[in-house]
């Protein structure tokens, strides 16, 4: 009796056994994931990137279901912008951020503060030709986003997703930006840093950073940083 009671008891902790190695499976995939994508999550406006992607994704998958449905010209023309649209959203966000690590690489800075993370997205800002053809396109886009319902009328239902999407994602990407290069700037003055290469800001002691330190002393065995009179 014992042995049917042990092969019910192994028939039952077969499916456990399967989740269990199937989870192990999906835990090693999203590790993989995560080590492609930790360059950009560390890096100076990850969570812009990241989330631009996230968008632009539905964005996208909205236009392409949109584009099957269309009944009319207008409607597959609106849909297949927002695909376009999409993809231009999407590969401005990792531009932009691209743009601003190489610059401060460029100077052979490893470690920058605030301060110069912000002076170097003001002079991409207003001198990088990438950003100015990009903030017309934004502009004109955003306003043809209130146009395209009109395109849609005739199919194309889940267009009309996609243009809800851009509207929506055109106030929030602007806010975004202008309230991370205020805080940024504002940050400046309390000694952040970021580490180019991992990226996570570390808070670091102002004149530490800009101060060359005398010779550690030891007290008690353990060494300390004496600030320079």
């Amino acid at each position: 009796m014992i042995y049917v009671f042990r092969g019910l008891a192994r028939c039952c902790d077969a499916p456990c056994r399967f989740c269990g190695e199937a989870c192990k499976v999906l835990a090693r995939g999203c590790e993989h994931v995560s080590v492609c994508f930790q360059p950009i999550v560390d890096a100076p406006l990850g969570r812009y990137v990241i989330g631009t992607w996230f968008v632009m994704f539905f964005v996208a998958l909205c236009g392409g279901l949109g584009f099957i449905s269309a009944e009319c010209d207008d409607s597959t023309i609106a849909c297949a912008v927002f695909i376009v649209l999409a993809a231009i959203h999407a590969s401005f966000a990792y531009y932009l951020q691209r743009r601003i690590v190489v610059g401060m690489t460029k100077r052979g800075q490893q470690t920058v503060n605030q301060q110069e993370l912000a002076r170097e997205a003001g002079r991409i800002m207003l001198y990088d030709i990438g950003v100015c053809l990009y903030s017309i396109l934004y502009v004109c886009a955003w306003c043809w986003c209130f146009y395209s319902f009109a395109m849609l009328g005739c199919g194309g239902g889940a267009g009309f997703a996609a243009a809800i999407l851009l509207i929506l994602y055109g106030m929030a990407a602007s806010t975004y930006l202008l309230a991370w290069y205020c805080c940024t700037c504002c940050a400046g003055t309390a000694g952040e840093v970021w580490v180019l290469g991992e990226g996570r800001p570390a808070a670091v002691p102002r004149w530490q950073q800009q101060l060359p330190l005398h010779q550690p002393r030891a007290i008690v065995g353990s060494p300390i940083l004496v600030r320079p009179k």
